[in-house]
């Protein structure tokens, strides 16, 4: 909603740069706390900085969370390396503000938003079964299933959700989006 909202207002470059500008730089400080504090429990855990590093949730795959790609990328370990301190949303999130100028010149009326809503509803699982298949050959502490529900593609009907409010209240046709919302609420 709130992209939207967002990119009726400013150029592509401004909604970028805004966004960049105020998530990212909160997002690595965070992103760095967890590491620090996370490598101080790892290195008493495995015994030294380097056992820790090469063990522990600091290592390597930590990269997913610095390059927002960890709902992209599947680990062996779901929890270590996909969803550590509940890091899967932004992987979500950074798709979205990557595509939404996008889906701004796409969807832009009720009715073509709407459809796109339903597609994504009715594919959605679809979409998590083929990529349970596609990483079936992952153990099962890569929790699969978690991974492909939680996936930027898979998710993103709930971001659809609120293109659609933003388009239907721009459009004055609230009362359709909040019957049609009822209703796929009873079912």
């Amino acid at each position: 909603f709130l992209s939207f909202c967002s990119l009726e207002k400013e150029s592509t470059t401004e909604y970028y740069k805004k966004r960049i500008a105020r998530i990212l730089p909160t997002y690595y400080i965070c992103l760095a706390i967890i590491w620090i504090v996370q490598l101080i429990f790892d290195r008493i855990d495995y015994g030294s900085f380097s056992s820790a590093l090469s063990e522990g949730v600091c290592g390597v795959g930590f990269l997913r969370y610095v390059f927002l790609v960890q709902l992209f990328t599947p680990s062996d370990m779901y929890n270590k390396w996909n969803n550590y301190s509940a890091l899967w949303t932004m992987s979500s999130f950074a798709f979205f503000y990557l595509v939404a100028p996008l889906l701004y010149k796409l969807v832009n009326k009720f009715y073509s938003a709407l459809l796109f809503l339903v597609v994504l509803l009715c594919s959605r699982t679809y979409l998590i079964s083929s990529i349970q298949s596609i990483f079936c050959e992952y153990p099962e502490s890569a929790k699969i299933d978690r991974f492909a529900s939680n996936n930027p593609l898979a998710t993103l009907y709930c971001f659809i959700l609120g293109i659609t409010l933003f388009i239907a209240i721009r459009e004055s046709k609230t009362n359709i989006y909040s019957f049609l919302i009822l209703c796929t609420l009873t079912v």
